[in-house]
């Protein structure tokens, strides 16, 4: 039997695969914005935000202040196996189920 994923290698898993997948596009401040494990325990719901390279110029950039908004991506992380299932836009304030 596999070990169960635990919240913190969910949190890993879901910060890699933002990596992996925007790997030259230069994103930045990626950070855990909210973590739920499912109702059938089954999946770890991860929402990891970052700050795309689009939103990195202009008047941020020059004062060092970050945007309102963000991009949040939300992953399915399976328990059993540590795959990232899928990954969804996560609109800030939306309910996460």
């Amino acid at each position: 039997m596999v070990a169960k994923l635990t919240l913190k290698e969910a949190v890993h898993k879901a910060k890699s695969f933002v990596l992996d997948l925007y790997q030259g596009e230069q994103v930045t401040d990626i950070l855990l914005e909210e973590i739920q494990l499912s109702s059938d325990k089954r999946e770890w719901q991860v929402t990891i935000g970052f700050t795309p390279p689009w939103m990195q110029r202009g008047v941020h950039a020059m004062l060092g202040t970050h945007p309102a908004n963000r991009v949040y991506k939300q992953m399915s992380v399976d328990v059993e196996t540590g795959e990232v299932r899928d990954l969804r836009i996560r609109l800030p304030g939306a309910d996460p189920r």
